[in-house]
């Protein structure tokens, strides 16, 4: 049991909580600080990875060098032709410590920068903008003029992701760089369309951006014009009940579109249509009781 003092802390603990004194806010700061900098970005220490690796596995090193110096050897003949049992086994020892060092850098890389993951086969985040395969230097350009130095959290898995083509919900705090996201995956993947010759002539919707309202639509379009300025991209903000013609990426609100569609009945503009993003889909997605008009009514229509 308590006594009196006591159980007058706890409680006043849990009415207003701990109260955070100078040395707790400086702790906090010092924290904080330590976090941000654990989050630049910087690739766990590959003597870290291995220390984890070494602990399942106490001849791991010896394992290795064994594998390195059968490697200066060269293989054993064993009747004239193919590598030595041995030799086999210690090289495949050594592939698959290297690909669970790999494995734990990455883990440690998502923990730092509070990246969750859910899914089969997710691909690796990035550290650099120039790290990604097939960025074009104006891009880079683009991305340096609007200040923009490394890659946030969220734009750290999800770009690879979307470069795979695969369908992904993302979820990431306000100001986090959502709209970057999945816009730089887009870029990418209209200049790597163009350069076949089914496409190269344009006149191609190729992705839809639907935003909860025009303002926030407005902003989304003005974005792919920054980052996509000096490329061959064109991009349209959806104002009237029209389409137009040779436009790569069309920003809109879910009412336009709707309307457009049930207006046209060919609705050829969507035939090589690549990337449907619903962005702020958690607002998209609110129901009002009665409303036959809401957007998630109008998807569940037959």
């Amino acid at each position: 049991m308590l006594d009196r003092d006591s159980q007058e802390e706890v409680f006043k603990t849990l009415s207003f909580g701990v109260k955070k004194t100078k040395l707790f806010k400086e702790r906090n700061s010092s924290e904080g600080s330590a976090g941000e900098k654990l989050r630049i970005r910087v690739l766990p220490d590959e003597d870290d990875a291995r220390a984890t690796v070494t602990n399942r596995s106490e001849n791991a090193e010896q394992d290795e060098q064994d594998a390195q110096n059968a490697d200066e050897k060269g293989p054993e003949l064993l009747g004239g032709s193919g590598l030595s049992l041995k030799f086999r086994k210690q090289r495949k020892k050594l592939e698959e410590r290297k690909c669970i060092i790999h494995a734990e850098k990455m883990n440690r890389l998502r923990k730092l920068n509070r990246i969750y993951t859910w899914g089969d086969g997710i691909p690796d985040p990035f550290i650099n903008f120039a790290d990604i395969s097939g960025v074009p230097q104006e891009l880079l350009n683009n991305l340096d003029e609007f200040g923009i130095k490394e890659p946030s959290p969220i734009q750290m898995q999800t770009i690879p992701i979307m470069r795979q083509r695969r369908e992904l919900l993302a979820s990431a705090p306000t100001g986090s760089g959502k709209t970057l996201a999945f816009a730089i995956p887009i870029i990418l993947e209209i200049l790597r369309l163009k350069k076949l010759p089914k496409y190269e002539q344009g006149k191609k919707l190729l992705a839809v951006v639907l935003e909860p309202t025009r303002e926030l639509s407005k902003q989304t379009y003005m974005q792919f014009m920054k980052f996509g300025q000096n490329l061959p991209i064109s991009c349209a903000l959806m104002e009237e009940d029209t389409i137009q013609d040779n436009v790569d990426v069309i920003v809109s609100t879910p009412n336009r579109i709707a309307y457009f569609v049930e207006s046209n009945a060919s609705n050829h503009h969507f035939k090589w249509l690549r990337w449907l993003i619903v962005d702020e889909s958690d607002r998209l997605f609110e129901t009002t009781e009665g409303d036959a008009r809401c957007f998630r009514n109008q998807v569940s229509y037959p």
